[in-house]
């Protein structure tokens, strides 16, 4: 399945919760994600910004520790008690016990070009009980994806196993058709790159800022 480039830009607010993830250990960056800056603005003061434009009922940060920048109208939501040092997977485990929503709508800290129409492409796709994962050359990134409440179960599950692989949580989602994967068109592609070293971030400045504004 796939989109067009017009399909880019469609916007519109939907329930939901918001949840920003913002607990990697920023190894190979040498530093905070968080307090890395684009265009003047931190990545957290970006994301947060970016999920209040969406208009949704609930606003989570995802992470290990609860991070001192936390906004005022943002929860925050800790890894799965019992898988403390699993990776991200424990994030999304920790959710089933952080909220009753229904439905996530998530993206990572490290993402400074999403916008809220890149991020909202994909809305006219949902269903109640399913969600989506974008795939950028052949790899999906679940890190800007929409999951219903039964993936993060799944997730849970899979730590409960000794496997706390996300792209194996996500491709396992896929099998049990609770998420659909969605080729981004190359028009949309830049949205969803990230940020893990320096290099990366000089590398998004340079090539992808003005495709971002088009």
């Amino acid at each position: 399945m796939g989109l067009s480039n017009q399909e880019c830009f469609m916007s519109e607010a939907r329930d939901g919760a918001g949840v920003l993830f913002a607990g990697g250990r920023s190894s190979r960056m040498g530093s905070d994600k968080a307090m890395l800056t684009y265009q003047g603005a931190t990545f957290w003061e970006i994301q947060t910004e970016l999920l209040r434009s969406f208009g949704f009922t609930e606003r989570i940060v995802v992470s290990p520790r609860k991070p001192f920048w936390l906004p005022q109208d943002f929860a925050w939501v800790k890894d799965d008690d019992g898988h403390a040092d699993a990776g991200p997977l424990a994030g999304f485990a920790g959710l089933l016990a952080g909220t009753e929503a229904t439905s996530f709508h998530v993206h990572g800290i490290d993402f400074p070009l999403l916008t809220e129409a890149s991020f909202q492409q994909f809305s006219d796709l949902e269903e109640p009980g399913r969600g989506w994962v974008p795939q950028i050359g052949g790899w999906v990134q679940p890190f800007v994806a929409h999951y219903p409440r039964e993936a993060l179960a799944v997730a849970k599950f899979r730590l409960e196993q000794g496997d706390g692989k996300v792209r194996g949580w996500v491709m396992s989602c896929v099998g049990l058709g609770l998420i659909d994967v969605i080729a981004v068109p190359k028009a949309c592609e830049c949205h969803f790159q990230n940020v893990n070293t320096p290099e990366d971030l000089d590398g998004i400045k340079s090539r992808c800022s003005s495709k971002t504004t088009t």
